[in-house]
């Protein structure tokens, strides 16, 4: 049942599911999915073609796999730039690198 909160909203009820944001949110087993297949460098629109052929996952968009694409990617950063990520992996792999850093530890 449909109740009317404002009487004066700008536009007429919404007529297709999609188009409210909660109506497309993806279960944690979809968020796995494709995360698992960004990591094999599947492209979002394979993803989101493979997604929707499942059951259930008719209703995710391709706003919802760049979003999460982003959201891991920002989790895998930790609050660090790429390229200081890169750099922490040449540390670690005893890669000869030459850097230099200002006096608050950024690189430069």
């Amino acid at each position: 049942m449909l109740r009317v909160k404002c009487g004066e909203h700008n536009h007429p009820p919404l007529t297709c599911e999609l188009a409210h944001p909660s109506h497309c949110k993806m279960t944690n087993d979809v968020k796995e999915r494709v995360h698992t297949l960004s990591a094999a460098s599947v492209a979002p629109a394979q993803i989101l073609t493979l997604i929707r052929s499942e059951p259930l996952s008719e209703h995710v968009i391709a706003r919802n796999i760049y979003n999460l694409k982003r959201h891991h990617r920002i989790e895998q950063l930790d609050g660090r730039t790429p390229m200081e990520v890169l750099l922490s992996s040449l540390i670690k792999l005893d890669v000869p690198n030459t850097h230099c850093v200002d006096a608050n530890g950024r690189l430069t």
